[in-house]
């Protein structure tokens, strides 16, 4: 007798978190997840349409947690569907990309949606990515401030990350 994928992994999971990854296109968010939870990084993503989901599970002291991640899309024409992807959600990770000095004003779109649609908020996590590329962007030192700032505003955690190098 066979079981699922979903129904096996609830039996062998002690807990499944649901994560969703938030920010405008181009960001990294797919490129986060890919290293995180494949260990590899590529220069050629596809744009994500919708969302796309993966899971990567760990073992902390001896209990099975599994991260349900879903990468959604920062593209304006897919804004509307994001919302779907916040039910029951247990963090949201919040990313910005370190050469795209607009690319941080945009997270308030993603966190006021957020904060409409939920009534209260998950885990909060502000990730600034693409550190390795921090020479291109002359306002970098700034960026990162206002990324701070903003995460203290907001009550979020704020990490500097980098896809390619699995910083952060």
């Amino acid at each position: 007798m066979s079981t699922s994928d979903s129904e096996e992994e609830n039996s062998l999971s002690s807990y499944v978190i649901k994560i969703v990854m938030l920010g405008t296109s181009g960001c990294g968010k797919t490129s986060i997840v890919t290293q995180y939870t494949k260990g590899t990084f590529t220069t050629k993503t596809g744009t994500t349409i919708g969302a796309a989901f993966a899971i990567q599970k760990l073992n902390i002291q001896d209990q099975i947690i599994s991260l349900r991640i879903w990468d959604t899309s920062g593209q304006e024409r897919f804004r509307s569907l994001v919302p779907l992807y916040y039910r029951k959600v247990r963090a949201a990770i919040f990313v910005f990309d370190l050469t795209d000095d607009n690319s941080l004003n945009e997270l308030s779109f993603w966190h006021g949606q957020l904060k409409q649609e939920l009534k209260t908020l998950p885990l909060l996590v502000v990730a600034a990515n693409k550190n390795d590329l921090k020479d291109e962007n002359e306002n970098y030192e700034e960026l990162i401030k206002a990324g701070k700032q903003y995460s203290k505003k907001i009550g979020a955690k704020f990490y500097i990350t980098s896809a390619k190098t699995a910083e952060g």
